[in-house]
């Protein structure tokens, strides 16, 4: 729990500005909900969404590392888990009594994504690999759930 707080806090760094002469991971967000705004409902479109905010980082980067995957994939997995807030959001003002069920489902998602990601880091052994694939698994399930709330 600890090593994703400290990865998702590192997704964070990657939009912050940073001190005069530092190098800052460009981050664009715009990106993403820009795709989603495009493809509306429709899952397939939804989910060609997924890792844009990545790719641009390391284009804009000129290649890619571990750390910096990580701070990418943070920050990409930042946005997908606004779009669940926004999605939540819509689908509770639409219906009290869906949005209450819908609360508790989202509760038992991001449990249930805490422990798979843990899981499959502690699979991997240590080393930087294993911050990898917990940010990679944190940004694959986060971005499945907010595609699916999108979607209905």
């Amino acid at each position: 729990m600890r090593r994703l707080i400290f990865a998702l806090a590192l997704g964070l760094l990657a939009c912050a500005t940073a001190p005069a002469g530092a190098d800052a991971l460009q981050s664009d967000p715009q990106i993403l909900l820009k795709c989603v705004a495009q493809a509306g409902a429709d899952r397939a479109s939804l989910g060609r969404c997924n890792g844009l905010v990545t790719s641009a980082c390391v284009e804009a980067e000129g290649g890619s590392n571990s750390m910096t995957d990580v701070l990418y994939r943070g920050a990409e997995a930042d946005v997908w888990d606004e779009l669940i807030a926004e999605a939540t959001a819509r689908i509770t003002a639409a219906d009290a009594v869906d949005g209450a069920l819908l609360a508790t489902a989202n509760q038992a998602s991001k449990a249930w994504r805490e422990t798979e990601c843990e899981y499959r880091a502690y699979e991997y052994g240590g080393g930087s690999g294993e911050q990898l694939d917990r940010i990679a698994c944190y940004l694959e399930l986060t971005s499945a759930r907010a595609i699916f709330l999108t979607a209905n």
